[in-house]
């Protein structure tokens, strides 16, 4: 059950722990706070708090400085956006809000550096360093966060890298 899984302490990260990885953690905490938001049992959204502490969040931000600034870029930050932007439509407060700026900042980093090569291999990647997934949740999270010019980066790359020139979409 996902409350097991979340409950361990298997990482020096302040609020996501208890999974094999701490993108697995962060996706975790997002389970949580989905199946509160499906099923509307406070059980797993008390879960889930227990984690996304506001308290802890200088502490998490400080840690996503370290050397999980490259590891977890593009996948585990991606899932970080579509864990705060979950967080917010279910708890209606921004307490998270600064971990998907900086989320945000580094996965359209690594966008905006991405040259025509770098962008295919990363399209062409079947692992975490896939780009179709960090360009999906770069876009849900711009328009969560209302940020036109991050939309209009994740669908200029998702145009250049990832459509196929005889595709009509």
């Amino acid at each position: 059950m996902i409350l097991s899984a979340v409950g361990n302490e298997d990482t020096p990260s302040p609020i996501f722990h208890g999974c094999f990885d701490w993108h697995s953690a962060v996706h975790g905490v997002y389970s949580l706070y989905a199946i509160h938001d499906r099923t509307g049992d406070d059980l797993y959204l008390e879960a889930a708090e227990q984690h996304a502490r506001p308290d802890l969040v200088q502490d998490e931000l400080r840690y996503m400085s370290t050397a999980i600034a490259d590891e977890e870029n593009p996948y585990g930050f991606a899932w970080l956006l579509a864990l705060v932007a979950k967080q917010e439509r279910v708890t209606g407060t921004p307490e998270l809000r600064p971990l998907a700026d900086f989320a945000a900042e580094r996965v359209g980093g690594l966008v905006a550096g991405l040259d025509d090569d770098a962008g295919s291999a990363r399209a062409a990647n079947d692992a975490y360093g896939n780009l179709s997934w960090a360009l999906l949740h770069l876009a849900l999270w711009a328009r969560h966060a209302d940020d036109g010019a991050l939309l209009e980066l994740a669908q200029d790359a998702t145009r250049r890298y990832l459509q196929s020139p005889e595709a009509e979409y």
